[in-house]
């Protein structure tokens, strides 16, 4: 892979996990839960609108990506943001890593590194 291919791929993991946290913080946040000002409280927060910018620029990376990959190469790599998302859901959410969860991290793994070597 070239280096401005691993630059859009890193950065896309970036921006994705960004976004995810984001949109988490976002959800637990709100003190009002009930019906409309829940809505109205989460479209207050900041943590919502960095969630839809990052997923704004991923969607960017992720076009500019695929123009230098294939399309079936560039989905197996992306599945890489799943394994990213769980850890920093551990660190800043205190979630829980299963065993089944590392099992699917360490075959997700692979999967990469096989198709990072084709």
């Amino acid at each position: 892979m070239s280096p401005l291919v691993i630059l859009l791929w890193v950065s896309n993991i970036c921006f994705d996990t960004l976004g995810q946290v984001a949109f988490k913080f976002a959800a637990i946040s709100p003190n009002n839960r009930d019906g409309w000002y829940y809505w109205l409280d989460l479209s207050k927060n900041i943590w919502i609108w960095v969630g839809i910018i990052a997923y704004i620029v991923e969607f960017l990376l992720w076009l500019a990506f695929l123009t230098l990959v294939p399309l079936s190469q560039g989905v197996l790599l992306a599945s890489f943001n799943i394994i990213t998302i769980m850890l920093v859901g551990r660190i800043l959410f205190k979630e829980l890593l299963t065993m089944y969860r590392i099992i699917g991290m360490l075959l997700i793994t692979s999967g990469v590194i096989f198709v990072g070597m084709s």
